[in-house]
């Protein structure tokens, strides 16, 4: 087996797993589906309803029982990344770049460090700080 198509496929199955539960479910199935569309079109619509009924039992089950289920789902679209990178790599690298979000235009990272000492008190944020009362 090969390491790098190892590391993608479970990078993929971790990704569709953990955005199940989320907001961003939608565009991420719509956009998984698209990409499947070209380079398998005819399981396109079956892996669409596969995402569709995992996501279905998932969002079901209370959020402190799905680790069991979740560890399944991403063993189960591990397999399923893995096979189909190996028959289309092209579409492995096109899924893990519409399924891992983009940094957004503009943005930089910043690194803060504060270093409190004795009884002082340290605030740090990367936004507004709002201190008593709204």
């Amino acid at each position: 087996m090969d390491p790098a198509a190892m590391a993608l496929a479970g990078t993929l199955g971790t990704a569709v797993v953990s955005a199940m539960a989320t907001d961003a479910w939608q565009s991420t199935r719509a956009r998984i589906v698209a990409v499947l569309r070209r380079s398998q079109p005819e399981a396109a619509e079956s892996v669409g309803r596969s995402l569709d009924e995992h996501r279905a039992f998932l969002i079901q089950l209370p959020a402190g029982t799905r680790q069991g289920t979740e560890d399944e789902y991403r063993r189960r679209w591990q397999n399923y990344f893995l096979e189909l990178i190996q028959a289309d790599p092209v579409a492995g690298r096109t899924l893990i770049e519409v399924v891992t979000p983009a940094p957004q235009q503009g943005s930089k990272e910043i690194n803060q460090v504060g270093n409190a000492h004795d009884h002082s008190h340290i605030y740090i944020a990367a936004n507004d700080q709002h201190f008593g009362r709204p």
